[in-house]
């Protein structure tokens, strides 16, 4: 869900190289969720391009509605940033 599809070129067939994109889809490897003690941490990796982290940013409110959407037994927070990553953390 978060990670930004490549582009082809109409006219050659080719897939497009957008450095942008790449460094951010190259941090959401790196995302995961993880259940401890009856809570759920969602962890996104926060690339470390500006414009990358603004491609992120706009992605990060739908994520928390997916997410609370996939799990309405957990009440979710908000993303806080802690280092390099965002931590949403859902409680039951």
């Amino acid at each position: 869900m978060m990670i930004i599809p490549k582009e082809i070129s109409e006219t050659t067939g080719k897939v497009k190289i957008n450095a942008i994109v790449n460094l951010y889809n190259t941090s959401q490897r790196q995302t995961y969720g993880e259940f401890v003690n009856n809570k759920l941490y969602i962890c996104v990796r926060i690339p470390n391009n500006i414009e990358a982290a603004k491609k992120l940013d706009d992605k990060l409110v739908k994520l928390r509605e997916s997410i609370g959407n996939s799990y309405p037994e957990y009440s979710f927070t908000g993303f806080d940033r802690k280092g390099s990553y965002y931590i949403c953390v859902g409680t039951k």
